[in-house]
Protein backbone atom coordinates (compact mmCIF):
# COMPACT_ATOMS: atom_id res chain seq x y z
CA UNK A 1 0.00 0.00 0.00
CA UNK A 2 2.69 2.51 0.95
CA UNK A 3 4.60 1.95 -2.29
CA UNK A 4 1.48 2.99 -4.19
CA UNK A 5 1.11 6.21 -2.20
CA UNK A 6 4.57 7.41 -1.38
CA UNK A 7 7.02 8.49 -4.03
CA UNK A 8 10.14 10.44 -3.13
CA UNK A 9 9.33 13.31 -5.49
CA UNK A 10 5.90 14.25 -4.08
CA UNK A 11 5.24 17.07 -1.66
CA UNK A 12 3.85 16.63 1.83
CA UNK A 13 0.57 18.14 0.62
CA UNK A 14 0.34 15.59 -2.21
CA UNK A 15 1.10 12.76 0.20
CA UNK A 16 -1.55 14.02 2.63
CA UNK A 17 -4.09 14.17 -0.21
CA UNK A 18 -3.30 10.60 -1.27
CA UNK A 19 -3.51 9.34 2.31
CA UNK A 20 -6.83 11.12 2.72
CA UNK A 21 -8.23 9.33 -0.32
CA UNK A 22 -7.11 5.96 1.04
CA UNK A 23 -8.70 6.76 4.40
CA UNK A 24 -11.96 7.77 2.69
CA UNK A 25 -12.03 4.43 0.87
CA UNK A 26 -11.22 2.45 4.02
CA UNK A 27 -13.88 4.28 6.04
CA UNK A 28 -16.56 2.69 3.88
CA UNK A 29 -15.19 -0.75 4.77
CA UNK A 30 -15.12 0.15 8.47
CA UNK A 31 -18.65 1.58 8.45
CA UNK A 32 -19.93 -1.51 6.62
CA UNK A 33 -18.09 -3.87 8.96
CA UNK A 34 -19.52 -2.11 12.03
CA UNK A 35 -23.04 -2.45 10.64
CA UNK A 36 -23.66 1.30 10.58
CA UNK A 37 -25.45 1.22 7.22
CA UNK A 38 -29.09 0.12 7.17
CA UNK A 39 -29.81 -2.45 4.47
CA UNK A 40 -31.73 0.21 2.52
CA UNK A 41 -28.87 2.72 2.74
CA UNK A 42 -26.32 0.19 1.61
CA UNK A 43 -28.52 -0.98 -1.27
CA UNK A 44 -28.84 2.65 -2.39
CA UNK A 45 -25.05 3.00 -2.46
CA UNK A 46 -24.53 -0.33 -4.25
CA UNK A 47 -27.11 0.64 -6.87
CA UNK A 48 -25.31 3.96 -7.38
CA UNK A 49 -21.96 2.15 -7.80
CA UNK A 50 -23.59 -0.14 -10.37
CA UNK A 51 -25.05 2.81 -12.30
CA UNK A 52 -22.27 5.42 -12.14
CA UNK A 53 -19.52 5.54 -14.75
CA UNK A 54 -16.05 5.26 -13.21
CA UNK A 55 -13.93 8.41 -13.14
CA UNK A 56 -10.17 7.88 -13.13
CA UNK A 57 -7.64 9.89 -11.13
CA UNK A 58 -7.22 12.34 -14.02
CA UNK A 59 -10.96 13.05 -13.97
CA UNK A 60 -11.72 11.14 -17.17
CA UNK A 61 -15.09 9.41 -17.24
CA UNK A 62 -14.64 5.82 -18.37
CA UNK A 63 -17.04 3.50 -20.22
CA UNK A 64 -17.45 1.13 -17.27
CA UNK A 65 -19.14 1.55 -13.90
CA UNK A 66 -17.58 1.41 -10.47
CA UNK A 67 -19.09 -2.02 -10.03
CA UNK A 68 -17.86 -3.30 -13.40
CA UNK A 69 -14.37 -2.13 -12.44
CA UNK A 70 -14.62 -3.94 -9.11
CA UNK A 71 -15.79 -7.09 -10.89
CA UNK A 72 -12.67 -7.03 -13.04
CA UNK A 73 -10.31 -6.22 -10.18
CA UNK A 74 -11.85 -8.72 -7.77
CA UNK A 75 -13.24 -11.32 -10.16
CA UNK A 76 -12.16 -14.15 -7.88
CA UNK A 77 -14.10 -12.66 -4.95
CA UNK A 78 -17.79 -12.69 -4.03
CA UNK A 79 -20.30 -10.21 -5.43
CA UNK A 80 -20.58 -8.77 -1.91
CA UNK A 81 -16.87 -7.90 -1.83
CA UNK A 82 -17.08 -6.48 -5.35
CA UNK A 83 -20.04 -4.30 -4.33
CA UNK A 84 -18.25 -3.04 -1.22
CA UNK A 85 -15.14 -2.17 -3.20
CA UNK A 86 -17.25 -0.35 -5.79
CA UNK A 87 -19.01 1.70 -3.09
CA UNK A 88 -15.68 2.49 -1.39
CA UNK A 89 -14.19 3.71 -4.68
CA UNK A 90 -17.29 5.76 -5.47
CA UNK A 91 -17.02 7.44 -2.04
CA UNK A 92 -13.29 8.04 -2.54
CA UNK A 93 -13.85 9.75 -5.88
CA UNK A 94 -16.87 11.74 -4.68
CA UNK A 95 -14.96 12.97 -1.60
CA UNK A 96 -11.98 13.91 -3.80
CA UNK A 97 -14.27 15.99 -6.04
CA UNK A 98 -13.75 13.83 -9.12
CA UNK A 99 -17.24 12.33 -9.18
CA UNK A 100 -20.44 14.37 -9.12
CA UNK A 101 -23.50 12.70 -7.60
CA UNK A 102 -26.98 13.74 -6.62
CA UNK A 103 -30.00 12.40 -4.77
CA UNK A 104 -29.92 9.81 -2.01
CA UNK A 105 -26.32 8.60 -2.60
CA UNK A 106 -24.87 12.09 -2.08
CA UNK A 107 -27.13 12.57 0.95
CA UNK A 108 -25.73 9.36 2.47
CA UNK A 109 -22.16 10.35 1.63
CA UNK A 110 -22.69 13.75 3.29
CA UNK A 111 -24.03 11.99 6.39
CA UNK A 112 -20.85 9.88 6.48
CA UNK A 113 -18.71 13.03 6.28
CA UNK A 114 -20.72 14.69 9.05
CA UNK A 115 -20.44 11.54 11.16
CA UNK A 116 -16.66 11.53 10.72
CA UNK A 117 -16.44 15.26 11.50
CA UNK A 118 -18.39 14.64 14.70
CA UNK A 119 -15.92 11.97 15.76
CA UNK A 120 -12.94 14.13 14.78
CA UNK A 121 -14.05 16.92 17.11
CA UNK A 122 -12.58 14.84 19.91
CA UNK A 123 -8.84 15.17 19.46
CA UNK A 124 -8.00 12.29 21.76
CA UNK A 125 -8.93 8.62 21.62
CA UNK A 126 -10.40 8.69 25.14
CA UNK A 127 -13.00 11.27 24.09
CA UNK A 128 -13.93 9.26 21.02
CA UNK A 129 -14.37 6.06 23.03
CA UNK A 130 -16.45 7.87 25.65
CA UNK A 131 -18.82 9.05 22.90
CA UNK A 132 -19.06 5.50 21.54
CA UNK A 133 -19.70 4.02 25.01
CA UNK A 134 -22.33 6.64 25.85
CA UNK A 135 -24.14 6.00 22.57
CA UNK A 136 -23.58 9.53 21.30
CA UNK A 137 -21.66 8.03 18.37
CA UNK A 138 -23.32 5.15 16.55
CA UNK A 139 -26.46 5.34 18.70
CA UNK A 140 -28.88 3.95 16.13
CA UNK A 141 -29.73 0.29 15.57
CA UNK A 142 -26.92 -1.56 13.81
CA UNK A 143 -26.88 -4.47 11.43
CA UNK A 144 -25.41 -7.86 12.26
CA UNK A 145 -21.61 -7.84 12.38
CA UNK A 146 -19.73 -10.39 10.28
CA UNK A 147 -18.26 -13.40 12.06
CA UNK A 148 -15.22 -13.68 9.81
CA UNK A 149 -12.15 -11.46 9.81
CA UNK A 150 -12.27 -9.01 6.89
CA UNK A 151 -9.83 -9.09 4.00
CA UNK A 152 -8.66 -5.71 2.71
CA UNK A 153 -7.94 -4.93 -0.91
CA UNK A 154 -5.76 -2.43 -2.70
CA UNK A 155 -6.61 -0.11 -5.60
CA UNK A 156 -3.21 -0.85 -7.14
CA UNK A 157 -4.61 -2.38 -10.31
CA UNK A 158 -6.98 -1.09 -12.89
CA UNK A 159 -9.04 -3.16 -15.33
CA UNK A 160 -7.53 -1.48 -18.35
CA UNK A 161 -4.16 -3.04 -17.55
CA UNK A 162 -5.55 -6.20 -15.97
CA UNK A 163 -3.79 -6.18 -12.60
CA UNK A 164 -5.58 -7.79 -9.66
CA UNK A 165 -3.95 -7.37 -6.25
CA UNK A 166 -5.25 -8.73 -2.94
CA UNK A 167 -3.92 -7.45 0.37
CA UNK A 168 -4.44 -9.61 3.46
CA UNK A 169 -4.27 -7.56 6.63
CA UNK A 170 -2.14 -10.16 8.38
CA UNK A 171 0.44 -10.61 5.62
CA UNK A 172 2.76 -7.69 6.45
Amino acid sequence: LSSQIYKSDITEAELAQKLGEVMNHEMIHAIKMLGLFTPQEYTTLVNAAKAQAFVDKKGTTRRFTYFERAQRLYGDQSAEIQEEEAVAELFRDWAAGRKKLGGKPVSLFRRIVNFLKGIAQDADAEGIFKKIESGEVGARERGVLPETEPVMYSRRGTPEIGINVRYDAGSD
